[in-house]
């Protein structure tokens, strides 16, 4: 009965996610040069999350470790599964769903570790949709920040093993406030 609801639960959030990709705007690539500047340290020592992606926004740095695997326990494989995660980002929003599948695994698995690492793929091309509209202007620096924040928070949440139903109701009340 449990393994049934977890089930729903995460194919709701999966199919959640992937509408979300396929009504948003089809061709996003991640930045594969990850410099960790000046400006970057600096901004990786302020202390409010929003602080450091505003941080970063204005001064074009980068972070050293994805805000979403800081500090997790499974930090390096999370940095891993970003940098492999770069690849899929050339494709359309059909290919990239495919390529987040293979990635995580989901494609052969459903278990509760690779739906987790699926989840977090479409949950950073949602993030990257919200840095494409900072960098074309329709964004501030300041909502993106805040964006992209809410998003980062989700993440950590699927990662450090949360109740996926919360993640689920998070991610309603963030398409119904950003109207996606």
């Amino acid at each position: 009965m449990k393994s049934k609801i977890f089930f729903g639960i995460s194919m709701v959030l999966i199919l959640m996610l992937s509408l979300s990709l396929v009504f948003a705007k089809d061709s996003y690539s991640a930045s594969t040069e990850d410099v960790v500047s000046e400006e970057a340290l600096e901004c990786n020592e302020l202390e409010e999350l929003e602080d450091r992606l505003s941080c970063r926004f204005e001064n074009g740095a980068t972070a050293e470790v994805p805000e979403a695997c800081e500090g997790l326990e499974l930090e390096s494989e999370c940095v891993s599964f970003y940098e492999e995660a770069d690849f899929c980002y050339s494709g359309t929003a059909d290919q990239k769903d495919a390529c987040f599948q293979q990635l995580s695994g989901y494609d052969q698995d459903n278990s509760d570790m690779n739906t987790r690492w699926y989840i977090v793929a479409l949950l950073y091309e949602i993030q990257e949709y919200v840095e494409d509209d900072y960098d074309s202007g329709v964004l501030k620096t300041r909502k993106a920040a805040e964006w992209i924040a809410d998003i980062i928070e989700m993440k950590r949440a699927v990662l450090s093993g949360e109740d996926l139903e919360q993640v689920a109701v998070d991610l309603e009340v963030y398409r119904n406030e950003r109207q996606i």
